[in-house]
């Protein structure tokens, strides 16, 4: 019990906590988990890193399918759509235009 002592006696008058920096506890604190569960942890964060990292992948590809299909399919048919609707709007002006100079002709 007393070389204990004196050993962490021996390490404390090496170690000056003001000189210990937030890295360097962070650091210690990776012995206080065994070799085993880091490892197992660490094998868990990989796997779920890397599920996240496919997953985002896809759902990046299938936001570009649907935003180039909208673009490819939808634009050029709200055009045709907005096109076909000042055609209609057009035709009921020129309509209007006739019928009021028969009126006014009478």
């Amino acid at each position: 019990d007393d070389e204990d002592d004196e050993d962490i006696d021996e390490l404390d008058e090496g170690i000056s906590i003001e000189d210990e920096t937030i890295i360097d506890r962070i650091y210690a604190l990776k012995d206080i988990i065994s070799p085993s569960s880091r490892t197992t942890i660490c094998e868990s964060w990989n796997k779920l890193s890397n599920s996240t990292k496919s997953t985002t992948r896809f759902l990046g590809n299938v936001a570009w399918v649907i935003t180039t299909s909208m673009i490819l399919v939808g634009l050029p048919m709200a055009l045709s759509i907005e096109g076909e609707s000042m055609l209609v709007a057009h035709e009921k002006e020129m309509e209007r235009q006739a019928h009021g100079q028969q009126v006014s002709a009478r």
